[in-house]
């Protein structure tokens, strides 16, 4: 996206997200006032997280709210104008293309990690 942020100072700001929790693993969406949606995973063995993956996951308009149904949709309710139902295809987990930011990357890369 050109211009994405005009205004590097700004940062990015998360305004809604949604856990769904599947048999044997969940995940996270967390969407931007950009509307741009991350997925986000988190492994763990027991009570310890041993790492954070984050993957660009796609772009709606932003939302008051976000649902996930079992039947595989993601209802968006839009902040402005209508809300929409979309059918998630893939949750991008087979996806090499698109780059991921992992915790043991930054680790490695000694680049702070904050949550």
């Amino acid at each position: 996206r050109m211009n994405y942020l005009e205004d590097e100072s700004r940062g990015v700001i998360i305004n809604s997200g949604i856990m769904h929790k599947m048999k044997d693993a969940f995940f996270i969406l967390a969407q931007t006032d950009e509307g741009d949606i991350f997925k986000i995973t988190i492994l763990y063995e027991g009570d310890v997280v041993q790492e954070v993956k984050i993957k660009y996951f796609d772009t709606v308009p932003p939302a008051v709210s976000l649902c996930i149904l079992k039947s595989g949709y993601l209802y968006v309710v839009a902040e402005f104008g209508n809300s929409m139902l979309f059918q998630i295809e893939s949750l991008g987990d087979d996806d090499e293309e698109q780059q991921e930011v992992t915790s043991t990357s930054l680790m490695q890369e000694e680049k702070e990690f904050v949550y």
